[in-house]
């Protein structure tokens, strides 16, 4: 069917508007519930719940030569974790790649007397409320090891820092720092963190465009998680290696993995993780042109997407029918997807062009 001329520059300008607004979103301010710090005592776990925007702090007093060890486990929110000594300088900010599950393990070795800060916050500002678990593991004078342990967590926040740059000397810089980790990890013996600094090499060789070397170390994350029985962090590496292989065009490949990956957040229950490699999925249907199936895909996204409340994922899949729609012909119906991605992403925040 013939689609009238109207339609059809409506949905291009849509299709562009919403590409152009997920670059320029600003969300609005939020509540900061994290004002007031709570006290951290050894081996007295305290869950709560945490969501965009926020910002949660808490006190442990330490002498000078003290090793602190703390373990957050995320439960469906991704939290960035700094450390501030009690003048308020940072001492070390830890973001492992693992995404809304898994561990923010963080050691450091007090230099002077008083209360340090651990601070935590949400990645995302558009992260739907979500529960993690906050316990002070360790509390001793530092041994040789525990100097070491502490420099390997330097050397990931370090790395981290770089790679959130985003810029070709950053990333290379990263990218050094990362291997530098999973070395030092490995002489420690601790194969989680090696897989995990394996992994953050292989996102910043992938931000660089070195998709070879992004692959294999997703590849060897991915081996590393599985040996290790951690089905979080194999899903995760398994869903950025069937990014990769789509991104070189290898569509089977790409599918394969985030069928895997699929498999195993449907094991665990992870919804999230769910909507996110469904909708990979269905974007390799894209690559090969089979539409009717991409859309499948795209539809059972939205429906675990809506029922997580991920809304930008919600917007990102909206559009995905649209434009899908749009090249099936069925310009009206593209239309009304793209309106639709449009409207909700204004709820994110609004959209500022200045």
């Amino acid at each position: 069917m013939t689609q009238p001329p109207w339609i059809s520059r409506r949905v291009k300008w849509m299709t562009f508007w919403l590409f152009f607004a997920n670059l320029i979103f600003t969300p609005p301010p939020q509540a900061n519930a994290g004002q007031d710090a709570l006290r951290l005592e050894l081996g007295r776990p305290l869950e709560r719940m945490i969501g965009g925007g926020e910002t949660q702090r808490y006190i442990i007093a330490l002498s000078p030569g003290r090793y602190l060890g703390v373990s957050i486990a995320q439960q469906g929110i991704d939290v960035i974790v700094t450390v501030l000594d009690p003048a308020g300088r940072k001492m070390v900010w830890i973001d492992r790649p693992n995404g809304a599950h898994g561990m923010e393990d963080v050691s450091v070795i007090a230099e002077a007397a008083g209360d340090y800060i651990i601070e935590l916050r949400a990645a995302s500002k558009f992260s739907a409320p979500a529960k993690y678990l906050i316990t002070a593991t360790n509390l001793r004078e530092a041994t040789e090891e525990d100097r070491r342990r502490v420099a390997a967590v330097y050397t990931v926040s370090e790395a981290e820092e770089l790679r959130s740059n985003e810029t070709a000397d950053s990333l290379s810089q990263a990218v050094e720092k990362f291997g530098k980790a999973a070395a030092a990890w490995r002489s420690l013996g601790d194969r989680y963190e090696e897989a995990v600094a394996v992994y953050g090499r292989g996102w910043s060789c992938q931000m660089l465009g070195d998709y070879y070397n992004a692959i294999c170390d997703y590849r060897q994350a991915a081996s590393m998680m599985e040996s290790l029985q951690n089905r979080n962090g194999e899903a995760v590496a398994r869903s950025a290696l069937a990014w990769a292989w789509l991104y070189v065009g290898e569509k089977e490949q790409g599918r394969e993995n985030f069928r895997q990956a699929l498999q195993t957040y449907q094991s665990m229950d992870n919804l999230r993780g769910q909507g996110v490699t469904i909708y990979g999925i269905g974007l390799t249907y894209i690559a090969t042109s089979e539409l009717q199936q991409a859309l499948e895909y795209f539809d059972r996204s939205l429906e675990i997407r809506r029922k997580v409340g991920d809304t930008r994922g919600e917007v990102l899949t909206l559009a995905a029918m649209g434009i899908t729609n749009f090249s099936l012909g069925r310009s009206e119906k593209a239309l009304e997807y793209l309106q639709r991605s449009l409207e909700l992403s204004r709820t994110l925040g609004g959209l500022n062009i200045q």
